[in-house]
């Protein structure tokens, strides 16, 4: 990247990063209505979300499902099929989900228990003893494992289609490790011992049966904590590989807090999903706890459905997963669950980095109940691009690629907000948001991020004032001489940009006395990113509402969502007053910073300079007729 571009990065497209925090305290109603869910007869429900596809055989849970016994006595719960199992201190209990039968499974009590397949396991750590029962309570096998060490403590049990693996904490290590203590189910005698590496920093490590022979770990990362890598650990040959990395773990920015992934995780093997429930890290708060669910299969990693719960406890709180029916028991005793079938309304947002809205996102969802599914694309340009020219449906609301913006704005590629009365009149009002939303008669989209450029007396102090003065004439340059809007490039001749090239040349340290472009005052220009609607999206009532709550955050008429340094400026005039996307666009501008940057390794004389500037103006001129 050439260093002029990447000046402007620390300088003029500096963009308020939005880190995650909550507005409303409205939380949507959880599952709809039970009454009515529970009438509707078994369906198939299809679901495509950026290319996936998934099928579903229904059930509906009866609406009277009680628990059959107090959530404070529950250890652990696992679900097999549609029969969910609760290990206690004495006894096993079920809860068929389908009937809301429920009865004592077995008469005694385990230190752990798991599932595989139709069959529950057991585990006695005073006996040692692992048994097998069928569903129905009888005793398919029974043998003994020994484990017992004074540097050993056995936490979990987690079966898979060859292995029983012991999950235990050596504390024998200077740093206590995890440990996975694996066993043959045929020969029940020990294949491995699998120790994970410490990673310093990490709030939380999760685990949950995956593939045939493998286990999903959720930890926290220990570089960035708003993320959390999801590694595979494989049993037959030891080795732990990371999948991904998933942005779940968001910073609340305005009340200094974090999510964190502390309560529970399950994986659904039909669609292929890690289902995550998150709970602030400040139990005492009045931000919900919510259950997301990740696709594994799909690179985006997209939030596939989410939804709240209150009353939380952490260590009394679980989730599972079977066919299209996500289970939550929660602390106050309730059973909830989310279904394929009815699932919430929803629409999809597709972004370069989905961290930067979720505390909008956080209080939109809130306060409608409406689920804010997020796809993050990176920087992947091509992808967008063919969606949007296809006329895809699969996703409502985008966020152009920054620097080539310009090329979404003027391609028709999104829905003119000016068609909706609430959008209009807000953009209307707003002279900054409505000024540089505006294109035509048209606003293109909800500006977000909007920042002021190039205040002389807030310009980073990163370098000498004469730095300053570099800077503001190659931006004064490009904002005199480059309008991307109308294609139009002023300089075609390359007159304007040798004066520029020679200041540049002649004053490596900078001069405001002598600068071509600017007067060493203040430049006014703002900036920002957009969310645009996808002209075909299918869900333009909801993708309205989210804008309209997005402006409304921003202009700083929603409190407590976002901080007042990421709200809407106030500007009194729109006179001398540049927009930084319409001059600014990496498909136009690099030969012109490329010459920028490169101008001092020349031999300095004025032929060589204007020369360069004759080729880079036609490079340039070459590229907007094109």
């Amino acid at each position: 990247m050439l260093k002029f571009i990447e000046k402007l990065s620390a300088t003029f497209i500096a963009i308020s990063i939005l880190f995650c925090a909550c507005g409303s305290t409205d939380k949507p109603s959880i599952g709809g209505d039970k009454k009515n869910r529970a009438a509707t007869k078994p369906q198939k429900f299809e679901s495509s979300i950026f290319g996936r596809n998934i099928s579903y055989d229904g059930f509906i849970p009866d609406e009277n499902i009680a628990l059959p016994v107090e959530p404070a006595d529950i250890l652990d719960m696992l679900e097999i099929k549609k029969t969910l199992c609760f290990l206690t201190d004495d006894a096993v209990y079920t809860l068929d989900i389908e009937t809301g039968q429920s009865n004592k499974l077995l008469d005694m009590g385990a230190d752990m228990f798991a599932s595989y397949g139709d069959s529950i396991f057991t585990y006695s750590l005073e006996s040692e003893k692992l048994c097998e029962y069928s569903i129905n309570g009888e005793l398919i096998s029974e043998n003994v494992i020994k484990l017992k060490n004074d540097d050993l403590s056995v936490d979990a049990l987690i079966v898979t289609k060859d292995y029983y693996a012991f999950r235990c904490t050596d504390k024998s290590k200077d740093l206590y490790v995890t440990q996975h203590n694996v066993f043959d189910r045929l020969t029940f005698e020990k294949v491995s011992s699998i120790d994970e590496k410490v990673a310093f920093g990490i709030s939380f490590k999760a685990y949950v049966k995956y593939k045939d022979n493998s286990i999903l770990r959720a930890e926290e990362s220990n570089s960035d904590s708003r993320y959390t890598n999801i590694y595979e650990i494989n049993l037959e040959n030891g080795k732990t590989d990371k999948l991904t990395d998933i942005a779940f773990n968001p910073y609340m920015a305005t009340v200094n807090m974090y999510y964190s992934a502390t309560v529970d995780i399950s994986y659904s093997e039909k669609t292929d999903t890690l289902l995550i429930l998150a709970a602030p890290m400040d139990q005492s708060s009045d931000f919900s706890p919510y259950i997301s669910e990740y696709s594994l299969s799909d690179p985006d990693n997209i939030v596939q459905k989410k939804f709240y719960v209150d009353n939380l406890v952490s260590e009394k709180v679980f989730i599972s997963a079977y066919e299209n029916i996500v289970t939550a028991i929660l602390a106050d005793g309730e059973y909830r669950y989310f279904d394929y079938l009815n699932p919430p309304e929803s629409i999809t947002l597709a972004c370069n980095q989905s961290l930067m809205y979720q505390d909008i996102i956080n209080g939109f969802e809130r306060k409608t109940g409406v689920i804010v599914r997020t796809v993050n694309y990176g920087d992947d340009i091509n992808r967008l691009d063919i969606k949007l020219m296809a006329g895809d449906t699969d996703f409502d609301l985008y966020e152009p690629i920054y620097l080539h913006q310009h090329k979404y704005l003027l391609s028709d590629m999104f829905e003119d907000l000016s068609k909706y009365e609430g959008l209009k009149s807000r953009l209307d009002g707003d002279m900054a948001a409505g000024y540089i939303s505006k294109l035509g008669e048209k606003y293109v989209g909800i500006p977000t991020g909007i920042s002021s450029q190039f205040n002389k007396a807030t310009y980073p102090e990163d370098g000498s004032p004469s730095t300053y003065s570099i800077v503001m004439s190659e931006t004064m340059y490009l904002a005199q001489n480059v309008d991307v809007t109308e294609g139009l490039y002023n300089d075609t001749d390359g007159h304007k940009l040798y004066k520029l090239l020679k200041f540049i040349y002649d004053n490596p340290n900078g001069n405001e006395s002598k600068m071509p472009f600017g007067n060493g005052e203040d430049f006014k220009a703002i900036d920002c990113r957009f969310i645009m609607m996808n002209p075909s999206g299918t869900n333009k009532e909801n993708s309205v509402k989210f804008l309209e709550y997005m402006f409304d955050v921003l202009n700083g008429d929603i409190s407590g969502v976002v901080p007042e340094n990421r709200q809407y400026i106030d500007i009194d005039s729109t006179e001398d007053v540049y927009i930084f996307w319409k001059f600014f666009a990496a498909d136009y501008t690099n030969p012109i910073l490329s010459a920028c940057n490169t101008i001092s390794n020349c031999d300095g004389k004025s032929s060589t300079i204007k020369e360069i500037a004759r080729e880079t103006a036609a490079k340039v001129r070459m590229r907007i007729e094109e």
